[in-house]
């Protein structure tokens, strides 16, 4: 790990005597280590990685579970700056955790502005470099404990370039004429909030042409179910009942201790108390559907909203055609293929084409100006989505 010294801190007085270090510092890099929902139920914070210009700190979350946020103030101190890469689900991992951190630098930010090929942490730095980063424990469980010397080694990986990478693409931004793009692309990630998908409806649209409305309502409290009982047993909830396996539920009718064990299930789920658990909780939400429908709450579309739909996707090719792809074109023109894609996706383009998203709502200043001066330059008239 070329000459940085790595300090794995476990113990209460070693992060004492770290936070006050940090709080001397005006520039860190920053990784975290986490699980969603992939060994445990949620959102778990498993390792942070932090580095000076001369130290990297592997700090155990963990082993210092009552005391770890001690860190926060770090991270929200406006006065230091952190460096990142891809940090994205970093910061919904601190909002989620009650820290709203502040003076994000994100070298990915950095990379596809400049057009880089590969903006992940390994391209970055292979790219600047000429260095292999080592991912090989990427997949590893961090929950568990005691960790090795090469885990933690690993994680130190992920930081100890990152101050390097940061003073070097800094510059290339800046001789571009980029700083004001990724200074607010790097603002911007302060507003990036932690958002609980999962627990959004999980009904899907297949599920509305199959499904009656009373198996419908069974299947979203099924959902409930192993999300309480995944929260209790501590799992990913996906390791109790597969989605599949849910939806045969449903229209397996009646549930019995018998046919349960024909069912791929979490072992609990199998044992006499979580059978019957399951099992009462299906009859009483089968019981509470009885007012409900028996034939699926969809309804095959009318010819009149086929030729509605047809002329809608018409159009949106037509924009996206004749409006959008000359802008994206003059911006690979500008800035290359890749940062063009980043400046404005197609996903973004989606977004305006169907009315979700106006101009004057996209996330950065510099997109809004750089579409409406593109545009201005083409002869293309942008007020229907401005």
């Amino acid at each position: 790990m070329d000459v940085f010294d790595c300090h794995y801190i476990n113990k209460e007085s070693e992060l004492l005597k770290l936070v006050a270090l940090l709080s001397e510092e005006r520039m860190i890099a920053v990784d975290f280590e986490f699980d969603r929902d992939h060994y445990a139920y949620g959102f778990n914070i498993c390792l942070i990685q932090i580095a000076t210009s001369a130290n990297v700190y592997v700090i155990d979350p963990i082993e210092l579970a009552a005391s770890y946020t001690l860190l926060f103030p770090i991270f929200s101190n406006p006065g230091i700056t952190k460096v990142f890469c891809s940090c994205k689900e970093d910061i919904k991992l601190l909002t989620y955790l009650n820290c709203h951190p502040q003076n994000i630098v994100d070298i990915e930010v950095y990379a596809r502005l400049l057009n880089f090929e590969k903006s992940s942490l390994g391209g970055i730095i292979n790219t600047v470099l000429g260095r292999e980063l080592d991912k090989k424990l990427q997949k590893v469980n961090w929950l568990k404990r005691p960790l090795s010397k090469e885990q933690i080694d690993y994680a130190a990986n992920d930081v100890i370039y990152l101050l390097e990478l940061n003073e070097i693409l800094l510059k290339q931004i800046e001789t571009a004429g980029l700083s004001e793009f990724a200074r607010q692309e790097n603002h911007n990630l302060e507003q990036v909030k932690f958002q609980n998908e999962e627990k959004k409806n999980p009904i899907k649209s297949d599920d509305l042409k199959q499904l009656t409305e009373q198996e419908i309502y069974v299947l979203t409290g099924l959902y409930q179910f192993r999300d309480e009982l995944a929260r209790q047993l501590n799992k990913p909830a996906h390791f109790l009942m597969a989605e599949p396996v849910m939806r045969a539920i449903v229209i397996k009718y009646p549930l019995t201790v018998a046919n349960i064990g024909s069912l791929v299930l979490h072992y609990y789920l199998k044992t006499t108390q979580g059978a019957q658990e399951l099992i009462t909780r299906i009859s009483e939400l089968r019981k509470a559907a009885t007012h409900l429908s028996n034939k699926p709450s969809w309804r095959p579309l009318t010819h009149e909203e086929k030729l509605n739909i047809s002329a809608q996707k018409q159009k949106h090719l037509q924009d996206k055609t004749l409006i959008f792809k000359p802008i994206q074109e003059m911006l690979a023109a500008k800035y290359g293929k890749n940062a063009a894609t980043f400046i404005l996706s197609g996903n973004m383009v989606d977004a305006i084409i169907k009315d979700n998203l106006t101009i004057r709502e996209l996330n950065t200043a510099y997109k809004q100006q750089l579409l409406t001066t593109i545009a201005s330059e083409l002869n293309i008239d942008l007020k229907h989505y401005a």
